[in-house]
């Protein structure tokens, strides 16, 4: 998946600024190939993971990404990494991902490119999902985990066209093909939960939005 994702991105952040938000360490672009590459997170020990010293390191919330300046940025780059940012409840989560989405738009040039890369559940996965939520939310606390939450491609479609202003049809979308085993939590449980990506009920999807060049 991310050798997929670093053709498909190396191309668009070649020469431009960057904010790559909640990776972990782990680029799915070449940061060497951009302008300037900032990395957000909330947690400072995640950006501690990363030993380029050509990344700037901003510990702030996704939600209004303080510390980069509105209008600033050519891309801002979600991977793997928008299912762990949620809320207490489903309303709060699809409120999350709008946030997350506004604060994108406000930080973004016009012209720039919002870029997703995430697991997407089907329809009625994602129903069983939003239905299960609180118990899930309580089993994953035993473990001293945070919620996961995956989104469908509708959802994300619907908050990008209402927050970024694109049309849904304006936005690309390209379908990564599941090689390998796949870790359906998303890295919650590191190396332990793994299963055939032909048994994952959803795809691996990478958006790629623009915000209007006017209003």
């Amino acid at each position: 998946l991310y050798v997929q994702t670093r053709q498909l991105l190396n191309p668009i952040v070649t020469g431009k600024r960057v904010a790559d938000v909640g990776n972990g360490g782990v680029f799915v672009f070449d940061p060497g190939l951009t302008k300037k590459t900032t990395c957000l997170d909330i947690a400072e020990s995640m950006l501690a993971q990363i030993q380029d010293d050509r990344v700037e390191k901003i510990v702030t919330d996704a939600r209004s990404m303080d510390g980069i300046a509105d209008e600033s940025v050519d891309a801002i780059v979600f991977n793997f990494s928008l299912h762990h940012i949620n809320g207490s409840n489903v309303r709060e989560s699809l409120q999350t991902l709008e946030d997350v989405i506004s604060a994108s738009n406000r930080k973004l040039v016009r012209g720039g490119k919002l870029i997703i890369g995430e697991p997407v559940f089907n329809r009625l996965m994602f129903t069983l999902q939003s239905l299960l939520f609180p118990v899930t939310k309580l089993i994953l606390a035993t473990f001293g985990v945070s919620m996961i939450y995956q989104f469908s491609q509708t959802v994300i479609l619907e908050k990008l066209a209402r927050c970024l202003l694109c049309r849904p049809e304006s936005v690309m979308v390209h379908e990564l093909e599941i090689r390998n085993s796949f870790d359906p939590l998303g890295g919650s449980f590191p190396g332990t939960i793994k299963i055939p990506g032909w048994f994952y009920p959803g795809r691996f999807l990478v958006f790629i939005a623009t915000k209007p060049e006017a209003d």
